[in-house]
């Protein structure tokens, strides 16, 4: 433990909150386009392409979907439960938290409702009469999350060491290195296993939000 409480969490959401790890390859499987968003995905990977020409080319197989269609295969993705009984604990203790992903907006804001989160920022999937546009704005990418919490850090007024970051793969760590405490949920690289100071499922949820709450 930290020894200072907690007066800041920052949250991923997909493969930490919610238990789908890409919701870009969700979508493509749920609406087939699987084939298509593997091969924008290894060119990203392979560094042919930047963060926001693979942003919007994904998003470019989705383009007339229906939003209502979206929002209905997001909400069908199962929440991680320790993770949402850890998230939904800090709120009822008076910590805010703050969610952070590269993943879209349509999916982001059903869990920043459903958990009360005090702030949210992601990607945003544009729309025009109820259907996606196949266009993306991009506002966090795999490498900003770091800049994103210092933001979010300033408009609270804490400090690194009133912070806690929850997050499973390496987008999450320049997020971590923002907080002085970090969780990793399944996490499934060694990196980030490294770099967490608890894993969750690995440590008693209840006796450390008993002495969460007690600082």
């Amino acid at each position: 433990m930290t020894g200072y409480r907690i007066r800041l969490a920052f949250f991923d959401v997909d493969g930490t909150l919610k238990a789908e790890r890409d919701p870009y390859m969700y979508l493509h499987r749920q609406l087939g386009a699987e084939k298509e968003g593997l091969a924008v995905l290894a060119s990203f990977l392979a560094g042919q392409i930047d963060y926001d020409t693979f942003a919007q080319r994904d998003a470019a197989l989705w383009t007339g979907v229906e939003i209502a269609r979206v929002d209905a295969l997001f909400a069908a993705v199962p929440y991680v439960p320790e993770a949402r009984a850890l998230a939904e604990a800090l709120v009822a203790a008076g910590v805010p938290i703050v969610l952070i992903s590269s993943g879209v907006d349509r999916h982001v804001r059903q869990v920043a409702t459903d958990l009360g989160a005090a702030e949210w920022i992601c990607n945003e999937l544009l729309t025009e009469d109820g259907r996606l546009t196949g266009r993306m704005r991009v506002r966090v990418d795999w490498y900003s999350k770091g800049r994103v919490a210092r933001d979010f850090m300033t408009r609270f007024g804490v400090g690194r060491e009133e912070c806690l970051a929850v997050g499973d793969g390496r987008g999450d760590l320049p997020m971590f290195a923002e907080a002085a405490q970090c969780i990793a949920v399944n996490p499934y690289d060694e990196q980030v296993r490294a770099a967490a100071d608890l894993i969750l499922g690995e440590f008693d949820l209840a006796a450390w939000l008993a002495e969460l709450v007690d600082w």
